[in-house]
Parts: C-alpha cells; structure tokens; sequence
C-alpha cells in the first residue's frame, strides 16, 4: 500500500512522532516487470504498532516526499517493508540507491482504521492484490506469532485470504504464505 504525504521539513527532527532507524536487510523480489524491494530496520528501541498499521517513510535527501508504507511484518525490533518500483522520488531512491546501514526517519500512520482487530470479528477476509498484500501481511505475521505464543493453540477466528497476483514470480510472499497456512490454519 502506498500512501504519500507532503514532506514538512519545518517540524522535522523536533517533531517527537518521528524516530531514527537504520536500514539492515535487503532484497529484491518480483518479476523485471515489477520488482519490489524488501527491507528491514533496525530500531533503537522497541516500538508499539497495531497489526497492518502503516508509517511514514523519509529517505532524508533533499527534494524528497514522505512515502507511506506498510509493513509486512509484526515485530517491535525490527520493522519490515515492501516498496515496488514507481516513478515517485523516494521510490526510485528505495530502488537505486538506498544501501544497509542508511539512516531514514519514520513516523507511524495516525490513521488506524485499516488496523487488525480481533475482538471485533469472529470471521475474517483479506482480499488483495499485488503488492497491496502488505498490510495484510503485517496481520498475519501478528496472528503467527500469537499462535506460537499460546503453544499453536487455536485461535478463535476463521480467516480466509484471497491474493491475486498477475504471474506466480509476482507472489513475491509465497514462501511466508505457505507457512502461515499451516501454523495459522487459515479455514
């Protein structure tokens, strides 16, 4: 999911909601068509977000734009995102030019309606398509890690997903979709 937002330079590094990670791990996944970059953070202290939560992405070069992402994982250590290739500026920056140990500064997304809430639901879709996956993914990396908590216990939603994908290399989730299916037991 891409969100951007205009980059307001006047209440940056004050702006407390704003704090500094460092790029660890990436990589490159996709077809040539349509590659998507995968990179993790690391953060300097653990950070408390909802599941499918997104956040707000500065690559600190001048000229750039905020880009919101999504991230694809759920661990308050290390934040995971997946970012494909477009014409956008911090985009491209992603793509040729962001190496491991960059600084960036992120912000998480205010907007928390697209947020997994299980006391709400007892049955749950997730429709997507393409890289639109992302959020999602960050739901259900949450949901496997609950289950590992509680010994593989069952947890008490259904949960179906429907991703649609142009070509099999698009699927650029497949391996983690593979195994969430068996600890999640997505019905």
């Amino acid at each position: 999911m891409l969100r951007v937002t205009k980059k307001i330079m006047a209440n940056f590094p004050s702006d407390p909601n704003f704090f500094t990670a460092r790029i660890s791990k990436i990589t490159t996944k996709g077809s040539q068509r349509a590659p998507v970059k995968i990179f993790s953070t690391k953060l300097n202290e653990p950070l408390k977000y909802k599941p499918g939560q997104w956040a707000d992405f500065d690559n600190l070069q001048p000229d750039s734009r905020l880009l919101g992402l999504s991230m694809v994982n759920y661990n308050p250590n290390s934040l995971e995102f997946a970012c494909k290739l477009s014409p956008h500026s911090t985009v491209q920056w992603i793509h040729q030019n962001m190496k491991v140990d960059d600084e960036v500064h992120l912000q998480l997304g205010l907007d928390q309606s697209f947020t997994l809430n299980l006391a709400e639901k007892k049955n749950i879709v997730f429709i997507a398509g393409g890289i639109g996956i992302t959020p999602f993914m960050s739901m259900l990396d949450y949901l496997n890690s609950k289950q590992q908590q509680q010994n593989h216990a069952s947890i008490d939603n259904n949960f179906l997903l429907i991703n649609i994908v142009k070509t099999e290399e698009d699927n650029i989730f497949s391996d983690r979709l593979m195994e969430y299916n068996q600890t999640i037991l997505v019905k």
